[in-house]
């Protein structure tokens, strides 16, 4: 689905748990043209994260202060704050299933 273009812009610092990954956080601002803003959704992460780490978005799971990322739920519901007392940027940890990537793997 598109990525909605409601809500306040906000940053994603993308932060891999794979032992193999460089540690470098990335910072996702927009994806395709479109800004990432308050009213993203999992799916729509999880679509940014793929094309990012090259990792298949069932293998992915995504946490911000150990809170799981859920199905349906916007990055302002995850947050738990009224629009206008969103931070600018919030970290999101990207927990990568191996068993699930090795049976993906050929």
């Amino acid at each position: 689905s598109a990525s909605p273009t409601t809500g306040g812009a906000i940053t994603v610092k993308l932060l891999s748990s794979r032992p193999d990954s460089s540690n470098v956080p990335v910072l996702l601002r927009e994806f395709q043209g479109c800004m990432v803003t308050s009213d993203w959704e999992l799916c729509h992460l999880l679509m940014a994260s793929e094309e990012i780490t090259g990792l298949p978005r069932e293998a992915q799971k995504l946490y911000h202060a150990g809170r799981e990322l859920l199905e349906g739920q916007t990055i302002r519901g995850l947050l738990g704050f009224a629009e206008h007392q969103l931070p600018a940027k919030f970290a999101v940890h990207v927990v990568v299933d191996e068993d699930q990537l090795q049976g993906d793997l050929p």
